[in-house]
C-alpha cells in the first residue's frame, strides 16, 4: 500500500528528532524511561508515537500529557496536538499597532507576545506573499524558506541563532509551515531557482537534509503551479545573492532582498526590471524541471546511503533503500524507520 506524502504532525516529529530519539520506537522506549521515573506505571508502543504524529492526533489522557511535557519541556500546543498558529493573526499582529484599549482580540495578542522578538521586516514580507498574484525565488546557499521541511525549518532557525529557546525556534518554524500551505493551497504561480550548493549544505545533518531532498520531490509533484529548478554548481551564469521577486498587481513588481543584518524592499521600475532579467538569464542556465527533479533525486539517494552508513557505523545495522523520483514515504519522517 502506498503511504501518503501529506503532512501528519511535523511539529511532533521535530521535537523528536531535535533530541536525538530518530525512531518511533526510541522514543516508545525513552517514554517509557521518563514515565517510570516520574512514577508512572504505563507505557506505550511504536504505534501509539505513530498515532501522535498523524494528521489528527488525539489528545493524550493527563498520565501521557506529564510524561510528553517532561521529556520536550514544551506544552501539546507546541507538538502539534492542536494548531498554535494562524497566520491571519499573526499578520495583525505584525502590521498594525498596538490597540490601547483593551479590546484587542486575544488570539493577536498571543501572536504579538509571540512576535516580541522577531524581526519585523517578518509581517511585511508576510504581507507581501499574501498580496502577491505571483512570485520568483533565488536562493544560494540555502533552500528556500517556502519550500522547506518542518525539520530542516526548525534546524535552519537554530543555525542561524544558536541561542534561540526551543519554543520560540518551533514557533518561527510553525509561521514558515503557515506560508508555505498558505501557497500551495492558493494556487498562485511561484517559479524558484536553487543554487545546488543548497542541496549540499546539510543544515541539520544528513538526514535532515535527505527529508529535505524528499520534501522538495513531493512539493513539484504536488503543485503543478510550482517550479523548481537547480542552478549546476559549474553554471556560466551565477548571481552571489538570493533574491525574491513578487508581482502585486499585472505589471506591478517588488523585490524583496535580504541581507545578514535586515532585508531591503526595492520598488523602482527600473531597478526590478533589473532583477527581473537576472531572473530570466538564471531561469534559462538553470535545469529544466525534469532535471532538476533528477538532480535533486540523486542527491537524496546519496544523503540516503551516506546516512545509513553513518548509522551503521555508529553501531546500529545497515539497511537497503530504494528511493524513489517521488518519495513514497513522508519527508519529515525518520530515515531509520
Amino acid at each position: 500500500m502506498k503511504r501518503s506524502i501529506k503532512p501528519g504532525n511535523p511539529m511532533f516529529v521535530a521535537a523528536r528528532h531535535l533530541r536525538k530519539w530518530y525512531s518511533q520506537q526510541a522514543f516508545a522506549d525513552a517514554y517509557d524511561r521518563v514515565a517510570r521515573a516520574e512514577g508512572i506505571k504505563i507505557s506505550i508502543s511504536a504505534r501509539q508515537v505513530r498515532r501522535w504524529e498523524s494528521a489528527d492526533p488525539p489528545w493524550p489522557h493527563p498520565d501521557a500529557r506529564r510524561v510528553l511535557t517532561a521529556m520536550f519541556g514544551l506544552s501539546l500546543e507546541e507538538l502539534g496536538f492542536r494548531a498554535p498558529y494562524d497566520l491571519a493573526a499573526v499578520e495583525r499582529a505584525a502590521l498594525s499597532p498596538r490597540d490601547t484599549s483593551g479590546t484587542e482580540r486575544e488570539d493577536d495578542e498571543g501572536w504579538r507576545n509571540l512576535l516580541d522578538d522577531i524581526p519585523e521586516r517578518l509581517g511585511q514580507l508576510i504581507r507581501l506573499e499574501r498580496d502577491a498574484i505571483s512570485l520568483w525565488s533565488y536562493e544560494t546557499l540555502m533552500i528556500p524558506g517556502l519550500l522547506q521541511s518542518p525539520t530542516y525549518a526548525l534546524s535552519a532557525a537554530q543555525m542561524r541563532n544558536p541561542t534561540i529557546p526551543s519554543s520560540a525556534a518551533y514557533e518561527r518554524m510553525c509561521i514558515r509551515m503557515q506560508r508555505s500551505e498558505r501557497l500551495m493551497r492558493s494556487g498562485r504561480p511561484a517559479s524558484f531557482i536553487v543554487s545546488e550548493a543548497a542541496l549540499h549544505q546539510p543544515i541539520g545533518g544528513l538526514a535532515v537534509l535527505a527529508e529535505q531532498m524528499g520534501h522538495l520531490l513531493a512539493l513539484a509533484s504536488e503543485n503543478p503551479q510550482v517550479s523548481i529548478q537547480v542552478l549546476p554548481l559549474d553554471a556560466a551564469f551565477v548571481v552571489p545573492s538570493p533574491c525574491l521577486l513578487l508581482e502585486m498587481s499585472p505589471g506591478r513588481m517588488v523585490a524583496w532582498l535580504e541581507q545578514l543584518t535586515g532585508s531591503v524592499l526595492v520598488e523602482s521600475p527600473d531597478d526590478v526590471m533589473s532583477f527581473r532579467a537576472v531572473f530570466e538569464r538564471l531561469s534559462t542556465t538553470a535545469l529544466p524541471s525534469v532535471a532538476t527533479l533528477e538532480r535533486i533525486d540523486e542527491r537524496r539517494r546519496a544523503l540516503c546511503t551516506a546516512a545509513e552508513v553513518a548509522v551503521h557505523q555508529a553501531g546500529a545495522p545497515l539497511r537497503t533503500r530504494t528511493p524513489t523520483i517521488v518519495s513514497k514515504s513522508r519527508p519529515w519522517e525518520p530515515l531509520s524507520e
